[in-house]
């Protein structure tokens, strides 16, 4: 749900400060109305959630806003408790000789030391709704918009700022603007009645009153029992809001990527978005009456029902509540799970086991059946630009303790992200690029060609190292700069 132009900075816009905050909200709701044609209830929804006129960006003409974006704060996570147990500090300090991080012997009147923390975090700005009036495109203007909230962000202590382009040429285009790939999904795709229950003998259908009961055979030979609930009203939301965070939270902290951690609202609001646009929201409970699953599905298209999330205990919960789902939407629609799994994650992320994915070819009803992996599958989701470096080398540093390495960035837009960055033993130290003298930037030159460990990038040369693809394993044995793995599920695109 975005829309780039080229840029062109010879149109002369404003933005006034004659608008109140209200004529502001009013105006990028009918701007995201007239460019996305969602619905009233859709856009009122979130921006009665989630507007905050400091964090919006919009141009004016003739008093009225003809291009803007909507910026929403988030926080990352990494798995807690499994990672250095050292303090986090940001200060000037002179280093002693046995302390020295400094590999090619800089000197460090201007050292700035940070040092990670045992349950890492980072905060992270999602951009959405980016509209252009059509009149007013291709003349630079979202461009303009798109670095001024970079900037915005920085000064706020974001690490980055991150956007989920709709189209390969939107893509392209955010990619000129800085932007690298951070997240990566896999849509599993399956035909028209496509029986999920297949591989569970014991399955059946014995409860009622809206509430579904199945009976499934665990891997030792037990019968355990499910109750599915669906949730339909505003009532449920307040019920199952809270428990929901808590059992995603559970999810996430025994994943070992970097997760986008929702709050209790937002879970509301997700549920609330999910009810608006007549979705499917499915809760397993488990014979303790305790959150074994959910799933959340909107209708994609004419005869495509969509799985946006679907985290679950093991694939027999899985299996239930995708076959609980395919009776509930009938023989008319097909399935398309989406699915975000970065490697080396718990077994909750894990249907690929032997997950189908059915092939089509004309004429043929009876699908193929063919084991696939997530790694084939997977394709870019999300995008995203750093802000703050230090932020995210700090990140990195206290998930990978045992990792040292050396950065000299030049390219970079802020300043504060340029200079020489060295990472040892969980902390992290910077000397800005105006304190680096031309014999340091040739001794750093000098090593960057004969030490493995010390390197000389772009900045976004250093997103796409960061945010690589599992499937770039390869590079994890010849580079020491780790692959932070983003999960990003569940966005108001």
């Amino acid at each position: 749900m975005v829309t780039p132009e080229p840029c062109n900075h010879n149109t002369q816009c404003t933005r006034p400060d004659a608008l109140s905050e209200s004529e502001v909200k009013r105006q990028m709701m009918q701007l995201w109305k007239d460019t996305f044609h969602d619905s009233d209830e859709y856009i009122s929804l979130i921006f009665d959630s989630y507007f905050n006129p400091e964090l919006v960006e919009y141009e004016v003409v003739d008093g009225r806003i003809v291009s803007a974006l909507l910026a929403i704060p988030y926080s990352f996570n990494a798995c807690s408790g499994k990672y250095a147990n050292v303090n986090r500090a940001s200060s000037k300090s002179n280093i002693g000789e046995n302390e020295s991080a400094d590999i090619v012997d800089l000197a460090s009147d201007n050292l700035l030391i940070h040092e990670s923390n045992i349950n890492p975090s980072m905060r992270g700005l999602y951009l959405c709704g980016l509209a252009t009036d059509e009149k007013f495109r291709a003349k630079g203007i979202m461009s303009k918009l798109i670095e001024r909230i970079n900037v915005k962000a920085a000064k706020l202590g974001f690490a980055f700022t991150f956007l989920i382009p709709a189209s390969e040429s939107l893509s392209l285009y955010y990619s000129n603007k800085m932007y690298s790939n951070c997240c990566y999904k896999s849509n599993l795709n399956y035909v028209k009645n496509y029986r999920f229950d297949k591989d569970n003998s014991d399955y059946g259908l014995i409860g009622n009153d809206g509430i579904i009961q199945y009976n499934v055979s665990e891997h030792k030979g037990e019968v355990d029992k499910y109750n599915l609930v669906f949730i339909a009203s505003e009532r449920d939301i307040h019920v199952w809001s809270k428990l929901l965070y808590d059992y995603f939270n559970c999810c996430f902290n025994n994943s070992k990527s970097v997760f986008i951690n929702k709050t209790v609202f937002d879970i509301s609001v997700i549920l609330y978005e999910n009810i608006v646009s007549s979705g499917y929201c499915i809760i397993a409970l488990n014979s303790s009456k305790s959150i074994s699953g959910v799933l959340l599905a909107q209708r994609k298209d004419e005869d495509v029902v969509r799985v946006q999330q679907i985290l679950s205990d093991n694939s027999d919960v899985r299996n239930i509540m995708l076959q609980y789902l395919q009776n509930k939407i009938g023989q008319n629609y097909s399935i398309e799970v989406e699915e975000y799994k970065c490697d080396g994650e718990s077994k909750i992320f894990s249907p690929y086991r032997e997950t189908f994915s059915p092939q089509f070819s004309e004429g043929v009803i009876a699908p193929h059946e063919e084991v696939v992996t997530p790694e084939m599958l997977q394709k870019p989701y999300a995008m995203a630009r750093i802000t703050q470096l230090a932020e995210v080398l700090i990140f990195a540093a206290a998930l990978y303790p045992g990792r040292k390495y050396s950065i000299l960035i030049s390219d970079a837009v802020s300043p504060e992200n340029t200079g020489f960055f060295e990472v040892e033993k969980g902390r992290v130290s910077h000397i800005p690029l105006a304190h680096l003298s031309k014999d340091d930037l040739k001794r750093i030159e000098r090593e960057t060609a004969c030490t493995p460990s010390v390197y000389h990038l772009k900045m976004q040369e250093l997103q796409s190292l960061l945010w690589r693809h599992a499937s770039d394993s390869l590079l994890d044995d010849v580079i020491d700069i780790p692959r932070l793995p983003l999960n990003i599920s569940l966005m108001l695109e």
